[in-house]
This record gives C-alpha cells, structure tokens and sequence, in this order.
C-alpha cells in the first residue's frame, strides 16, 4: 500500500545546482526572485592500451604491435539565469510558482596522446592532439 508523501520528498535538485527541497513546505514570499547558479566541472583520464596481432601477407608473417597513450581534458563552465514569480492566490489549495532557468558558458575539451606502430623491419610513433571549444546559451 503506497504511503503519503510531504511536500519536501523529492524535490532535491537535478538540473539547477545548488538548489534543495529541504524548505519545500515553507511558503514563499509572493512576487518576482532573480537568481544566477554558477556550475563548473573539469574532468581527466588517461590510459595506455597496446596489442599485439600476427598477421599474414602471401608467404610472409608478421607481428604488429600497437600501443596508444591518450589523455582526455573536459571543462565546462556555466551559469544558470533564472527569475521566478510567485502567486498569491492559492492554485489547487497550494502556492504555484514558475521558474524559467536559462544556462549560459562554455566548454572546452582536448584529447592528446602518442600512437606507435611496431613490425619486425621497425616501427613509427605519432603524436596527436585534437581540442575543441563551444560557447553559446541552451534552451529556456
């Protein structure tokens, strides 16, 4: 049998940070707020993969090895705009609110590592280095 649930069960914040239903029951003040979230997040790995594969061509065998050392770099920073209005009547015996929220920033990110390629008659390595960046605004 499902149990009552309160006002403060469930609200905890996903999408705006730093925003909690610990006060969800307490009534607001009616009128308009104004509030700017700021999000930053960085994220890194690493990892070196090799393998090994014997191969054949006509009559020859071969060994290839592979070796791959890459790095991955992510930030991101963003700010989340929001203005809320709060009713005074009361709608469906409870206080509405509305809160459009728009996130602004941008995001930078970079993949750099080595690649090197080994057969029995030598082998070559190749360094690489790819990075991109975004700026822009996301949807209401």
């Amino acid at each position: 049998m499902p149990h009552a649930s309160f006002a403060d069960e469930g609200g905890v914040s996903f999408w705006l940070p730093n925003q909690f239903a610990s006060l969800a029951a307490v009534p607001s003040a009616p009128g308009w707020t104004f509030a700017a979230s700021p999000y930053y997040a960085s994220v890194g790995a690493g990892a070196d993969v090799a393998k090994a594969r014997d191969i054949q061509i006509g009559r020859f065998n071969s060994t290839v090895d592979l070796g791959l050392a890459a790095s991955l770099e992510a930030t991101a920073r963003l700010i989340f705009i929001s203005s809320s209005y709060v009713f005074e009547s009361p709608v469906l015996g409870g206080q509405a609110a509305i809160r459009p929220a728009v996130p602004a920033g941008n995001a930078d990110s970079s993949l750099a590592g080595t690649l090197t390629i080994s057969v029995p008659s030598g082998s070559r390595t190749q360094p690489f280095y790819v990075s991109n960046s975004a700026s822009g605004f996301g949807d209401l």
